[in-house]
């Protein structure tokens, strides 16, 4: 690379050099002839070229323009040379120079060529450059692009599932012997199934007889002989670990790994789980979506093989079970599955009744492989392979004969004959042996010393009830920690945290690629939690939940308690390994609904608590909350150590703190704060330890709400009824609303909200009156709870139970024809749901009409639907024409057919049941010109010939609303120039002198719209173009419309145009 550097430099020099010497020979180029112009061109040009070259740092030419690089260079230094030796002379003249040119024409013309040929050499060496670079460039910005969707998959799969089943899978091979576990592979139901004989293969056998190694034999085989297109999906339910003990975790990893199948990421399954994403939290959906999800995704994929090893430690047997039922339909013919288990009666009824295959673990085949693996140990293992051969012989001959198929009752009996040191010492073991695991077990805790009995228990029951994986380095710090009587002191430390392994030998593991330590088997687990450890002699290791939990969030309690502040917070949890899993879990370990409101552990949490409010004290809260950590948020300045442990959904915790009196919480807010979370989750039992704490039941939450009216809101019966039993005062007017605000009336607009007709019942019992209006004034809805119900619903959702409960208030004594100035009544609030366009099309309005069993209300209903047709029309005509009139019979017919649809059937029962219980067709409403009819011709109803039917039907044309007008007052000031429904009411004979004041004559209305046809149209009905009217209540505002009718109306013509009491008006 250098030596090509230089030489383009070199080159370079020399190129310049020689156009120096050139210009020597003229002093102006334009004036020499046009071959040695040509000359200095292809000079530059190399020189530019050889420019690019060095700047772009070209190391990676071909040979070939190597080489014309050194050609060139000798072709310049001939030249250089000859050009020098003619020039060196200083006493030539410009003149002299230029007769001193030492090349003939013929001689430049080749100078001209042999640069040109170089530098065409060099153009196309440069351009093939360029074009490698392009190709590379391309190819950076594709990995990039590609890196980037990688990342982002990533990104999606993670948040899909981050449980790791493979790292069970790992464990499990690695006790896996290779002369082992064929047999399944080649019996006959497994070889059936993987035929697809049968779609469901169950494998079960009693605890520790290998069931999980089997499982990941089967997987290992799958993964080697799998097709092109299949698909194996691993999952390993683990009692140590609870992320992956629920049908979630299984449904979440299964759905990952398919996703991982498919090129790209299912963009519904992308949308989930971005959705799930809040403010930096990973929510997770639930499982029926998650279901779904993984339902599609896998009807997606040729096939699939889908292994789930022990079913029996999952949480959620019986949700799991359903969710393997629904993947034998034939639906997923594309899906198999194989499960392993123990025999259990309620999963062998439940697989059994849907035609699985099922292996049963014979103990012979299992014995068998027993034997080959007792041999591999004795061969390999550091302890057992230097023992004499006959002893090893011994040993392997009596494992196998007593073992009964359990592998892992072979596990500890090798554990133990490790730690003898005679050939006597392992003859008495052997002939000793326990006959099953529980007497193992039970043995092996009677071997542990008496020092270590505190530290082996406390380290069984951490590893038992932990809510994740422990490293060796945390359990070794937590069970040094004594809970509840002193403070954590780093003196009692293990020198060694490793130390633990040795203590519990035959319980616990360590898994190696972790570094988690975890129980050695699940049956260890099942031993320590059983009553039968209770009838042996170890019953002081035997493990019952409360007590266990809380010594644990003891433990976690005076571990947190133990620090009484810290300068930096960075790296804190290497030199103290277990407080990030006491921060975050020491509430977890609270047994639920067990706390004595005076034990020790509600004062070690109020304590944790208070401090931790304090200035300068340890802030445990910064470990488990990253905006808590950088410091964007700050909850211990917000909110009090009763309203956090709710907050967190401790209501339990909460009540022994209000139960305990001061000094653990503030009397009044601290209740209040309870009493509110007690009614949201509605926790009868919670309400009633508040209120014998002394809560004050009338107390005024946000918005107003009382305890009544929020637990009516939530509508759970019990609730309401327990608050009424407890004496809540009752009023049933309120003119304060600050002191109403635990009235019955509130309550009862809360139930009817909900739609809970049990809360009103209790209410109306209780005296709450059925049609008092809501009485808090930041309400925004007015009116009695039919008023309100009607005004709020939503069209474009059916609404049945709507409709039934409608029905139920009415029975109830709710009153149809209920309103004033400020309330529309029941009917007109809910026709006036429909006033924005799009919810009716034309298609249904036109359905509603043809309805023989409308026509005796038609102008309720019919009319107001035909008008909302109407205006779609007018609203869809082109925006530059907004005032002109609108033509009924234009139809868009794609945009009408686009629009949402209602639900005519209910629309049509509620407007017929509130008419049937008595609702007044002509009552007025706070929100419409006069009558529900007037209303609609306000909004544009009216519809050609139709509308002469519906006038028909006996509406009163000329009646006054409270404070609007007329029928035809509101036909002039629709938002387009309607003037067929001018015509029409014209026609039905409207009074064209039936207004309040002058400004609002039909005329007067039109003129100031500009409509001018409705104008013409009123002109020739005989309006007045100033209303007949003393002249002291005429308006400046009519006298203006009137000296614009001539420049208004065109051909008409103005008679006593300079009157100013009256004007007539008369067409030419």
């Amino acid at each position: 690379m250098a030596e090509l550097a230089a030489s383009v430099a070199g080159l370079l020099s020399l190129t310049i050099t020689v156009i120096d010497i050139s210009h020597r020979y003229f002093s102006s180029v334009q004036n020499t002839t046009r071959t040695v112009k040509g000359y200095f061109r292809e000079l530059e040009a190399l020189k530019l070229l050889l420019v690019d070259l060095k700047a772009l740092e070209v190391y990676d030419l071909p040979n070939a323009t190597v080489t014309a690089l050194e050609g060139c260079h000798g072709e310049l230094e001939r030249l250089r040379s000859k050009l020098q030796k003619r020039s060196t002379d200083n006493a030539f003249s410009t003149a002299l120079y230029r007769l001193a040119w030492p090349f003939a024409e013929e001689e430049t013309r080749h100078l001209i060529e042999v640069i040109h040929r170089y530098l065409d050499i060099f153009h196309a060496a440069l351009s093939s450059h360029n074009v490698r670079i392009s190709s590379a460039t391309l190819e950076a910005v594709r990995r990039l692009e590609s890196r980037a969707i990688d990342i982002e998959r990533e990104r999606i799969l993670a948040s899909i599932s981050y449980v790791n089943p493979f790292s069970n899978h790992t464990s499990a091979r690695d006790k896996h012997d290779a002369r082992t576990g064929q047999w399944f592979i080649d019996c006959e139901e497994f070889v059936q199934w993987r035929q697809g004989k049968h779609r469901s293969l169950w494998l079960t056998g009693i605890p520790g007889a290998g069931k999980t190694v089997l499982c990941s034999t089967a997987i290992d085989f799958l993964q080697r002989t799998r097709h092109v297109n299949e698909q194996v999906l691993i999952f390993y339910f683990d009692f140590s670990d609870d992320q992956k003990q629920s049908l979630q975790a299984l449904l979440r990893s299964l759905l990952r790994q398919a996703c991982d199948a498919l090129d790209t990421v299912p963009a519904d399954v992308v949308e989930v789980f971005r959705a799930t994403q809040k403010q930096g939290r990973q929510l997770s959906p639930d499982p029926q979506t998650l279901t779904g999800l993984l339902k599609s995704v896998l009807n997606a994929l040729e096939s699939v093989t889908i292994l789930i090893d022990a079913l029996d430690e999952c949480s959620e047997v019986p949700a799991v079970l359903k969710f393997l039922h629904e993947l034998k339909s034939k639906e997923f013919e594309n899906v198999r599955w194989l499960v392993t288990s123990r025999w259990k009666d309620d999963i062998e009824t439940s697989l059994s009744g849907v035609g699985v295959a099922i292996v049963p673990l014979d103990n012979a085949l299992v014995d068998a492989d027993i034997r080959h693996y007792v041999g591999e140990c004795l061969l390999r293992d550091p302890k057992l392979c230097t023992k004499p051969a006959n002893i090893k012989k011994r040993i392997e001959v009596v494992l196998a004969e007593k073992a009964h198929g359990m592998f892992r009752w072979v596990e500890c009996q090798l554990d133990v004959l490790r730690k003898c040191r005679t050939a006597s010492a392992i003859e008495t073991a052997l002939s000793t042996l326990p006959e099953t695991l529980d007497a193992t077990y039970e043995r092996i805790i009677q071997s542990i010393g008496e020092n270590d009995r505190e530290h082996a228990r406390r380290a069984l029951e951490l590893l038992a009830y932990s809510k994740r994986p422990l490293r060796v380095e945390e359990v070794a710090e937590a069970i040094v920690v004594v809970p509840g009587c002193k403070p954590f002191d780093i003196d009692d430390r293990f020198f060694d945290p490793s130390d633990v392994l040795p203590i519990c030998a035959g319980l616990i593991k360590r898994v190696q690629d972790t570094n988690d330590l975890v129980l050695a088997h699940y049956s260890v687990q099942e031993f320590l939690l059983s009553k039968r450890i209770l009838q042996t002699n170890v019953a002081d290791f035997g493990l019952h939940d409360q007590k266990s939990q809380a010594r644990l969030a003891e433990t976690c309690l005076t571990y947190l308690l133990s620090f009484e502040g810290c300068s930096t917070y960075y790296g804190i949890e290497d030199d103290f390994p277990f407080l990030d899993y006491a921060a975050r879990n020491w509430l977890n370990h609270i047994p639920v609904g067990s706390t004595d409101s005076r034990s020790v552990l509600t004062s070690l949490v109020f304590t944790l608590m208070t401090r931790w409010q304090q200035p300068g004290s340890f802030d445990w809260f910064r470990l488990c909350d990253p905006e808590v950590f950088y410091g964007f948020n700050d909850p211990k300045e917000e909110a009090s150590p009763v309203e956090l442990v709710c907050l967190w959904g401790r209501y339990d915790v909460a009540i022994s703190f209000v139960e305990s009196g001061p000094p653990f919480h503030s009397h009044g807010d601290d209740c209040e704060i309870l009493l509110r979370f007690a009614l949201e989750e509605s926790d009868l039992f919670i309400l009633k330890r508040t209120v014998a704490a002394g809560c004050n039941m009338h107390h005024t939450f946000p918005h107003g709400e009382s305890a009544l009216s929020l637990a009516a809101r939530i509508g759970n019966g019990e609730i309401v009824a327990e608050l009424l039993s407890l004496g809540m005062e009752v009023k049933t007017s309120t003119t304060d609303t600050r002191k109403g605000m635990y009235s019955l009336e509130i309550a009862v607009h809360s139930a009817a909200k909900a739609q809970n007709k049990n809360v009103i019942k209790l209410l109306l019992a209780a005296g709450a009156d059925i049609n008092a209006q809501n009485p808090l004034e930041s309400s925004q809805v007015k009116g009695s709870p039919l008023n309100i119900l009607l005004g709020s619903w939503d069209p474009l959702a059916p609404q049945c139970q709507s409709l039934e409960f409608v029905e139920f208030l009415i029975q109830s004594g709710a009153d149809v024809n209920g309103g004033d100035h400020e309330v529309d009544p029941p009917l007109i609030s809910f026709l006036s749901r429909l006033v924005p366009p799009t919810h009716v099309s034309a298609e249904i309005a036109q359905m509603i009409w043809d309805r023989d069993e409308l026509r005796s209300f038609s102008p309720l209903c019919g009319t107001l639907l035909l008008n909302l047709a109407f205006t779609i029309q007018c609203q869809q005509r082109p925006k530059s024409t907004p005032t002109s009139a609108c033509n009924p019979t234009e139809h868009n017919s794609a945009s009408i057919r686009n629009l949402p649809k209602v639900d005519v059937a209910h629309l049509t029962a509620m407007v017929k049941l509130l008419l049937s219980s008595g609702a007044d067709p002509n009552a007025y409403g706070s929100l419409y010109a006069g009558t529900v009819r007037a209303s609609a011709i306000r909004h544009g109803i009216y519809y050609g010939n139709k509308a002469r039917k519906l006038l028909g039907a006996g509406a009163n044309l000329d009646l006054l609303g409270p404070d609007k007008g007329t029928l035809l007052q509101a036909a002039c000031c629709l938002p387009f120039e309607a003037n067929e429904v001018v015509v029409v009411l014209l026609e039905a004979g409207a009074d064209l002198c039936q207004y309040d004041r002058p400004e609002e004559s039909p005329l007067s209305m039109a003129i100031k719209r500009g409509y001018k046809t409705i104008a013409k149209t009123l002109v020739d009905a005989g309006a007045e173009t100033l209303p007949r009217t003393e002249p002291k209540e005429r308006s400046q505002v009519s006298n203006s419309h009137a000296k614009m009718l001539p420049a208004f109306l065109g051909p008409f013509r103005l008679q006593n145009p300079t009157s100013d009491q009256e004007y007539t008006v008369e067409c030419k």
